[in-house]
């Protein structure tokens, strides 16, 4: 996913996400929930709005799930370093 995005930029932004969510609820965050979070989320939106200028982009939905589904898959893995928290 280099070509729109890095794990750099987006993995903190998740898991800033996820903090807020699980203060809100104190529940697990279900992957549709913490997609929808994140395009909201203003430094995902200028990472999407980058995205779109590019031809032929995905749309804002599917960066966004892949983002996740990234995001899930390092810390199934255990290579994320947010595995901890």
């Amino acid at each position: 996913m280099a070509k729109y995005f890095n794990q750099r930029e987006v993995f903190p932004v998740i898991a800033e996400v996820i903090r807020m969510l699980h203060k809100d609820t104190q529940d697990f965050v279900m992957h549709d929930e913490l997609a929808e979070a994140l395009l909201g989320h203003p430094i995902i939106k200028a990472i999407i709005a980058r995205v779109h200028q590019q031809p032929d982009s995905p749309t804002s939905e599917w960066l966004v799930g892949n983002m996740v589904a990234w995001f899930s898959q390092k810390m199934t893995a255990a290579t994320s370093p947010y595995r901890h928290r």
